[in-house]
């Protein structure tokens, strides 16, 4: 992963720093809701910050599970060695979703499918803003094209910016119509299924 600074021992990498972007863009849209709605501010943070933590617990614990298991198992500590990356979107989501559930379950005033509808076109926004810190490209270009990114002496899909552009525009479809009568309540099926679409499609770049 790139790093930008360092202070003392300590590397900042541009995924966290776009990570953390993303996460305060979705936190003030998410706060701006809850304001707009009459909710409880203090509430809905603590809510929110609880999410967080599902999150990238689960994006930790996803891929881990999934993607190098044998490496880990070998190596547990390194587990709790996060700065030298492997988090899982698909497990973050899955992470957030039991946490978010399990808070609203034991609420007496919110339940997740209000909250999941809350939650879901700014979380869209923070995850196209956190993919643009990742370093990992799309697959080769059979020729050169101008947007391509040159790694070695390949051409590769910008893929970060192919999945900023279309969640950006899936987080505006979603905000646009996140008041419409047609779709209230439905607005978290469409973010699961839409974005399923996206990774899918930029699966076979």
């Amino acid at each position: 992963m790139k790093i930008l600074f360092s202070v003392g021992p300590v590397n900042i990498h541009f995924f966290g720093v776009m990570i953390a972007t993303g996460v305060i863009t979705a936190y003030l849209l998410i706060m701006r809701e809850a304001r707009q709605k009459g909710m409880n501010t203090d509430e809905i943070s603590n809510i929110i910050m609880g999410g967080i933590l599902g999150i990238f617990i689960g994006a930790r614990v996803g891929y881990i599970l999934f993607y190098n298991f044998s490496y880990y198992l070998e190596q547990p500590l390194r587990i709790f060695m996060v700065s030298s990356g492997g988090l899982s979107v698909h497990g973050g989501i899955v992470g957030g979703l039991i946490t978010v559930g399990a808070i609203s379950v034991r609420s007496n005033k919110y339940n997740f499918r209000e909250l999941a509808e809350m939650f879901a076109p700014p979380i869209v926004l923070a995850q196209g803003i956190s993919r643009i810190g990742c370093d990992v490209y799309g697959q080769t270009m059979s020729q050169a094209r101008l947007w391509g990114l040159e790694v070695g002496s390949l051409y590769v899909h910008p893929v970060q910016m192919y999945e900023f552009l279309l969640n950006y525009i899936f987080f505006t479809i979603l905000w646009t119509i996140r008041k419409d009568y047609r779709v209230k309540g439905k607005i978290f099926g469409i973010y699961l299924i839409g974005y399923g679409g996206i990774r899918m499609v930029l699966c076979q770049d």
